[in-house]
């Protein structure tokens, strides 16, 4: 069985068991009091098991979910590097099967693009395996990739272009085994965000276009700060297990967490700084339990900064919700570029006011979604 497969099993029996605590009112059933952190912990065994090895090939009956699963679960990388030889693109060249202009195109590099030299051919000219694939001016606009190509070089004689020495990734992915087109789908960018380096196949080169791509990530550190009076500056109290937003007579006025885990956060980063990302949408979903008005609530919520280096920023939306009731909430391009830049880390729900069409309890299954293209 695959690695990908292996993961699936643990993440499905987790999900189940979080299936049977819900249809349990919430408590945990004493016999399954300790299961979730044990498949927490052989899901970070296996990702132990990876960060070994340098180069992992993928199973070429692996498909295209089990990959991105894979990926999802893929421990960071990013401080496993080697001090390597690169040429850095001042102007784009062109990419040949041999080390002079005679040889076959294969594809270009671009201004800016960082590649790693392999070796040089007689005549002095860079061999290469990472290169945007195509023959045509369009290909700069194609994405750069490794491919599992030994005979791929560049001129010597660019003055533009500059060698030196740079750490670069040393962790490598293997997926040249693969079926072409899940080759073409896969969200290998998740990856490449944790440090790794995909290797593809030289005849998936050939998808031109752009690859549209989602990925969810569940925030998973949520919590409730408790206040005694509606100016939130007299905290008297978090709540761990709940995320609320506004005000219940007699008790609190609440300000909601929606966080990430600095981990999961720096993906999110890593993503948002390393593809075109399109959309950027937050999933809330109301508790079914009889609180607050019985009807429609409206969502208050801010993209905030955990530092308090910038005010919380209010987040327009007339998105309601129902008890039971979820939605997707589209966030501006202003809370996308300050999740890149680290501006913004997190979300809040609040609302300084006693109406209860404000009082929210929400489940703990707030997520983020990313679209982009590579």
């Amino acid at each position: 069985m695959a690695t990908a497969e292996k993961l699936q099993n643990i993440l499905d029996t987790k999900a189940g068991l979080q299936s049977v605590i819900e249809d349990n009112g919430g408590t945990v059933p004493k016999s399954f009091a300790y299961y979730p952190s044990t498949l927490d912990n052989i899901i970070d065994n296996l990702k132990g098991l990876m960060i070994v090895m340098d180069t992992i090939v993928i199973n070429k009956d692996t498909t295209e979910y089990q990959l991105n699963l894979f990926f999802e679960n893929l421990p960071d990388a990013g401080s496993y590097t080697a001090l390597t030889q690169v040429i850095t693109i001042g102007n784009g060249v062109n990419v040949r099967s041999s080390g002079s202009n005679s040889g076959t195109a294969l594809g270009k590099v671009g201004k800016t693009d960082v590649i790693p030299i392999l070796g040089t051919a007689s005549s002095g000219w860079y061999r290469i395996n990472r290169y945007r694939y195509g023959t045509t001016s369009a290909a700069y606009d194609n994405p750069l990739k490794t491919y599992n190509n030994n005979s791929a070089y560049i001129s010597n004689s660019v003055s533009a272009n500059v060698v030196s020495n740079q750490q670069y990734p040393l962790k490598q992915i293997d997926i040249s085994n693969l079926p072409t087109s899940v080759q073409q789908n896969c969200n290998y960018k998740i990856a490449e965000a944790k440090g790794w380096i995909v290797m593809f196949s030289t005849g998936s080169g050939n998808n031109s276009g752009q690859i549209t791509s989602t990925t969810t990530y569940t925030f998973n550190n949520c919590y409730t700060d408790n206040y005694s009076s509606s100016s939130y500056s007299n905290k008297i109290g978090t709540n761990t297990s709940v995320i609320r937003q506004g005000y219940w007579s007699g008790y609190y006025y609440y300000k909601g967490n929606i966080r990430f885990t600095n981990k999961r956060l720096s993906e999110v980063k890593a993503v948002l700084n390393n593809s075109s990302v399109t959309k950027m949408e937050l999933y809330l979903q109301r508790d079914n339990t009889e609180h607050g008005s019985a009807g429609a609530a409206s969502i208050s919520l801010y993209a905030c900064n955990s530092s308090g280096s910038y005010s919380d920023y209010a987040i327009s939306t007339s998105a309601t919700l129902t008890r039971g009731g979820s939605t997707w909430i589209t966030l501006p391009d202003a809370v996308k570029s300050g999740f890149a830049t680290g501006k913004y880390d997190h979300f809040k729900v609040y609302k300084s006011t006693t109406s209860m069409s404000y009082y929210i309890v929400y489940k703990n299954n707030a997520k983020l979604r990313l679209t982009y293209t590579t």
